[in-house]
């Protein structure tokens, strides 16, 4: 509603428990909303979030190919891709990638979540590490390293 203007920003902003943290919930979706997204309303109230607060993070459905996602790329200054184990399918994690590369999205990191890490007394953790250059594209060859540590 406040992306339509139908509500004022100031009112639709809640605070938190947490010190210096406010949320702006959404509303109900537009019935167009890549249209209403890419609005020059919606790029001003974008650069208020940026005058406002040092950091915006911005929720967003998963992105498969979805435009919405596209517009908000052009937003903000960079995108956390999330994945669940067991559940994001790897087609549909290229497909976004791509998705957001037609945009010039800027990638900045990413999380794995639902991922299982623990086992009796010890655990095993993997990670790949990956170099971006600085427009976006992978570099290196993602070595696989591992960790062992003492669950206490």
């Amino acid at each position: 509603t406040v992306v339509t203007g139908m509500h004022k920003l100031e009112d639709a902003i809640l605070p938190t428990r947490v010190p210096n943290l406010d949320v702006l919930p959404s509303g109900p979706p537009p019935p167009n909303p890549s249209e209403v997204l890419n609005s020059q309303h919606s790029r001003d109230l974008f650069k208020q979030f940026g005058d406002k607060y040092d950091i915006v993070i911005v929720d967003c459905p998963p992105c498969a190919g979805l435009s919405d996602v596209q517009v908000i790329a052009t937003l903000v200054d960079g995108i956390v891709l999330v994945a669940s184990v067991g559940q994001t399918l790897r087609p549909h994690l290229h497909l976004t990638t791509r998705t957001l590369a037609q945009v010039d999205a800027r990638i900045i990191g990413g999380v794995i979540n639902r991922m299982e890490t623990r086992r009796q007394g010890y655990y095993n953790y993997y990670y790949y590490s990956y170099n971006y250059t600085e427009d976006g594209e992978r570099s290196g060859n993602g070595r696989r390293r591992s960790r062992k540590a003492l669950k206490v």
